[in-house]
């Protein structure tokens, strides 16, 4: 089963967000609200995104299954966070 390695890192010096540094280099600025910064990503938004692929993903690997040829999907996904009753 693969596996999947990233880094975070975050400093209290003024900071008000931290990097996803990815395995491939790559490096995602991430802040708890945009706070009006397009240039970040919120976790949130990362995790609706993973989510969104999973089910593409899915979708695609059982058409194939069934011999269906795909060629386009799009997909809208929303989502609401937010506190149990716990």
């Amino acid at each position: 089963m693969p596996q999947h390695t990233m880094h975070l890192s975050w400093n209290a010096h003024g900071e008000d967000h931290y990097l996803w540094h990815l395995a491939d280099g790559n490096e995602v600025r991430v802040v708890d609200g945009h706070h009006g910064q397009q240039e970040f990503m919120e976790p949130e938004e990362a995790f609706i995104a993973a989510l969104a692929s999973c089910h593409l993903l899915s979708f695609l690997t059982e058409a194939a299954r069934d011999g269906l040829s795909v060629t386009s999907y799009d997909d809208d996904p929303q989502a609401t966070l937010g506190q149990n009753d716990q």
